[in-house]
């Protein structure tokens, strides 16, 4: 680039060419003569100007480039010939060495054979000897046959465990410029977009079987309650109860998973409870020949947190440290308040003494599909970061040769006193419904449910049919109270349906049920009254349809 913008300056006006630039520049005899120069090169040479020019400048080689050195300045010396006799030459500053200092990338300068004749400090960085004289390949895997071939690049896997992508590019002067590129963060930026994208996967995936989960819970448990109700003073009575028991641990799963893909969390759980009641069945987890130790300081502060997260966390880490003994050792189970930043927290934590974590897996064992196991997920750790995340806790890991503890800060949770009331006895005024369920389990308990306490039903499988009967009401100048429609309907979403429903009845009062979540119903409706997540038990609807009366 240099070379074209001299040539364009000599060609565009011969004459005055040496006066066009800032640096020294001087017209030059074939023989050697110093015809004119311009003001720069004056100021350089003041006083030791003469006929000849060699006289008054010494040329020496560095790396086949043809120098000076006037006090202590190298210059290089460009020659161009603008006619048969004459010579223009440049001064430019010649840098070496400190044109490689103040680039911030790792930057040398090697021969064909890849011995480095230059380097910065910023390439020394990279390696944990002297890069000085050194030949590439004692640093790396170096192959002088990469100069020789179009693709000039290299990507190469350091000792101290970064990938580098290494270039090579021809000077002028038989030399290489080589660069670094770390690859490192690059590939791991990679990496957690990758996993970002697989979570988003697992998440649809958990939010769908949830979903479907919650259908099957909110029809069972339906049922069960009708067969509670009419077991009552039988010998299958306590059976049915049990039964019911079941189910319901099986519905808090399913809504802690949807509660994990959603960022929910508003249930309350006594810390101090939960781990008291975990302590009976710890010692089920491990092997036999592992001790466990509960030690628990007795807490009146609640977390945001429900007692089944909580507790999946303890067991999730219980289950690490048991991993990490080989024959026998100890876990202990711990829980303290603390006070960090001026906030009040309650600590949760495991230690056990058995392998440790290596120093460069600490960082990374929360990532999600890491693991360290030969059959592992990798989703147990990153598990317990996303909960805790949630709930704006913060997590401290402590590991050594002889052991590994991890400790969870939870903040704690101010419960307001709630005043009690007295009850009162409710009325139930009848109201006209329709119920929008495809599921014909769910809707049969709904329609059952609902027809007990008096209420009028109309009810349809789709969304479709549904439209049609609101239409007949309304050219019947008749108006249903309520609609309790499910979020995803075939023929017609539920969202539409809704839409359409205040169309012809603005003051209709709409309940959505659903197996997603709120937030996920909120982006599909428009116009709505109350949300019931499924899965619901009878009693939950029947107070439900109460409040919106």
């Amino acid at each position: 680039m240099i070379k074209n913008m001299i040539n364009w300056f000599c060609f565009a006006n011969r004459n005055r060419y040496h006066n066009c630039f800032t640096y020294p520049c001087a017209i030059v005899s074939k023989k050697g003569k110093l015809l004119d120069f311009n003001r720069e090169f004056k100021i350089i040479f003041d006083g030791e100007i003469n006929e000849t020019f060699s006289n008054i400048v010494e040329i020496s080689h560095d790396h086949d480039k043809i120098i000076t050195e006037k006090f202590n300045n190298k210059w290089e010396l460009n020659y161009l010939q603008i006619s048969k006799k004459e010579y223009h030459v440049v001064f430019f500053p010649y840098t070496n060495d400190n044109f490689l200092a103040d680039i911030p990338s790792p930057l040398a300068v090697i021969d064909n054979d890849g011995n480095i004749v230059h380097f910065n400090a910023e390439l020394q960085k990279y390696f944990n000897t002297a890069v000085e004289k050194q030949n590439l390949s004692n640093l790396f895997n170096f192959n002088p046959n990469i100069l020789k071939a179009v693709e000039m690049s290299s990507e190469v896997n350091l000792d101290n465990d970064k990938t580098v992508l290494v270039k090579y590019k021809p000077t002028n002067c038989s030399t290489w410029i080589m660069s670094f590129t770390d690859k490192s963060e690059i590939n791991e930026i990679k990496y957690k977009m990758i996993n970002a994208q697989h979570l988003q996967s697992l998440g649809q995936l958990i939010a769908g079987i949830s979903h479907d989960f919650n259908n099957m819970f909110t029809a069972t448990s339906g049922f069960c309650e009708i067969l509670i109700e009419k077991t009552k003073n039988t010998e299958i009575h306590e059976e049915v109860e049990e039964i019911m028991r079941h189910i319901q641990n099986a519905q808090d799963l399913s809504k802690q998973l949807v509660k994990f893909v959603s960022n929910n969390n508003i249930e309350n759980c006594n810390p101090y409870n939960v781990m008291s009641d975990l302590s009976r069945i710890a010692s089920k987890l491990v092997d036999e020949n592992i001790q466990t130790e509960f030690d628990l300081r007795e807490t009146n502060h609640n977390i945001q947190m429900s007692s089944s997260s909580l507790e999946r966390i303890i067991i999730n880490m219980i289950i690490n440290s048991k991993d990490a003994m080989k024959d026998t050792g100890n876990i202990k189970i711990s829980l303290r308040e603390d006070r960090l930043d001026g906030d009040n927290y309650v600590v949760v934590s495991v230690s056990d003494n058995g392998c440790g974590i290596p120093k460069e897996y600490q960082r990374k064992v929360f990532d999600p599909f890491f693991s360290t196991k030969e059959n592992g997920t990798g989703l147990g750790l990153s598990n317990i970061a996303k909960i805790v995340k949630n709930v704006n806790g913060k997590i401290d890991i402590q590991s050594n040769k002889d052991g590994t503890s991890i400790s969870i800060f939870l903040p704690v949770v101010r419960i307001k006193k709630q005043e009690t009331k007295k009850s009162e006895k409710v009325v139930t005024e009848s109201k006209k419904i329709l119920i929008v369920e495809d599921e014909a389990g769910i809707r049969k308990i709904i329609c059952h449910a609902l027809k007990k306490k008096g209420h009028k039903i109309t009810e349809a499988h789709n969304g479709a049919i549904a439209l049609e009967k609101l239409k007949k009401q309304a050219n019947e100048d008749d108006e249903f109270d309520l609609m309790i429609t499910d979020a995803s309907l075939p023929e017609l979403h539920g969202g539409r349906l809704s839409m359409e429903a205040k169309k012809l009845f603005p003051h209709l009062k709409i309940l959505v049920i659903s197996g997603y979540d709120e937030d996920t119903v909120k982006a599909q409706f428009l116009d709505y009254d109350e949300f019931l997540p499924k899965p619901f038990t009878i009693t939950q609807l029947s107070e439900k349809v109460q409040e919106m009366q």
